[in-house]
């Protein structure tokens, strides 16, 4: 398809985007959240030679290396003194974050609802949490105003950004990204309140989403992944049909793979970036094999991908609702990104691009329909921070709505769909 085609495919998908939004329910968001310390990365650049340390110096010249390398993610720092180090060179500034918060935080914006859960209820926190977005109280879902406040703030997570083309102590990122950098373990979220109502909740729940295991200390992985896996089991049991796991970035593949191992068969969708899946995969392999290998390894319906340009899915239902909950995504996503926030998308942001994902828009392998789509992208975002979880948020409004199958049949014909059959396949040593 053609640029062309990509914006008049958007543009005849906004209709069906306000109907799933009218026919969305209730996303349960666990189990991840927390406030991000957000960093512009040139502030520091620029003070290079003046910072308070020589370790400080080493740590921002490896941020910058990174950036310039195209690379964001996230890794694990043991440096205690670093945060305070950092604030005192270039003031940060904070902000509500979590992968399910901001998915909470992008459906709050369209009216629909995303229940988070949250055990810090401090003061310091709940002023930060957007009124959209409900918690879990005395058995009721609340806005954060109605919270009691308790307890004390936990540990920010620092995030570091940059822009494309801005030079960074002589290097010139080649993409706008952020890097997430814990400099300890936060865990997740231990909310008895959510546990409770989400369970309670869970058959008026559309979909639902966990998230947070890469601050999980290896040693607690085992015992994090049994408490999580007994609420993920409770929600599919009262109805929930998708419970997405969105993967992130890992210190150690050990910790990633005892997640998997722990979790992985136990919710029905997963979803990660294009470096994520290059990290769990055979990047040698083509993208259909390898997301079709993982489906099959954990026994899901659905497994996703997000990249820059364009995103992707393996699935083993619908996939013309498939198409949409990842046109859902990527506008919610490329939205915020012109914005700055999340936003309520009424058009394809102004200037943005559009290119052919690197696979045909349908195919049919075995069993499976692999689905793919270009994402309006901006060279230049106002942020880049939360748009992989904007994205998720957009596929869970889709994928979760009560009608989502007959909002997607409006253009079963119009879209391109030629489907290739291929009787057998051989992926991750299993014929398909």
């Amino acid at each position: 398809m053609s640029a062309m085609d990509w914006q008049a495919a958007y543009e005849r998908f906004l209709p069906r985007f306000e109907r799933y939004i009218g026919a969305s329910r209730l996303a349960l968001c666990g189990f991840s959240a927390c406030i991000d310390s957000r960093f512009q990365l040139a502030a520091l650049a620029d003070q290079l030679g003046q910072l308070p340390t020589a370790e400080t110096e080493d740590f921002v010249r490896r941020l910058i290396a990174r950036a310039a390398a195209g690379i964001g993610g996230e890794f694990r720092e043991e440096w205690p003194e670093g945060p305070a180090l950092l604030a005192k060179a270039a003031p940060p500034r904070t902000a509500f974050g979590g992968t399910g918060s901001h998915i909470a935080w992008a459906l709050g914006t369209l009216g629909a609802s995303g229940l988070v859960a949250l055990s810090d209820r401090s003061a310091f926190t709940l002023e930060h949490v957007d009124p959209s977005i409900l918690i879990a109280e005395d058995g009721r879902a609340v806005p954060a105003s109605e919270a009691q406040r308790r307890g004390d703030p936990r540990p920010p997570i620092h995030v570091f950004e940059y822009d494309a083309g801005r030079p960074l102590a002589g290097h010139l990122p080649p993409r706008s990204s952020r890097i997430i950098v814990r400099f300890e373990d936060p865990g997740l979220e231990h909310d008895a309140d959510f546990d409770r109502l989400s369970v309670t909740l869970a058959h008026e729940a559309g979909a639902a989403v966990v998230s947070g295991f890469n601050g999980v200390a290896l040693a607690d992985m085992a015992g994090e992944t049994a408490r999580i896996g007994a609420i993920v089991d409770a929600w599919r049991d009262r109805g929930v049909a998708t419970v997405h796991l969105e993967l992130a970035g890992y210190a150690t593949t050990s910790a990633r793979d005892a997640m998997l191992a722990g979790l992985g068969k136990r919710v029905t969708s997963l979803g990660m970036s294009l470096s994520e899946l290059n990290a769990l995969s055979n990047p040698a392999d083509s993208i259909e094999e390898r997301l079709i290998g993982l489906g099959e390894d954990f026994g899901l319906r659905r497994v996703c991908v997000h990249a820059d340009e364009w995103v992707a899915s393996a699935t083993l239902d619908d996939p013309a609702l498939e198409r949409d909950a990842l046109m859902a995504g990527a506008l919610l996503a490329s939205c915020r990104a012109a914005a700055g926030v999340p936003v309520h998308p009424r058009q394809t942001p102004q200037g943005a691009l559009f290119l052919d994902p690197p696979l045909p828009p349908v195919q049919r392998i075995g069993r499976w329909a692999i689905v793919a789509v270009a994402a309006p992208h901006l060279s230049n975002p106002q942020t880049t921070l939360g748009l992989g979880d904007t994205f998720t948020a957009g596929c869970l409004l889709a994928l979760g709505s009560k009608v989502g199958a007959a909002i997607a049949d409006d253009e079963r014909i119009v879209y391109p769909e030629t489907m290739t059959s291929i009787e057998s396949r051989t992926v991750h040593g299993t014929c398909l």
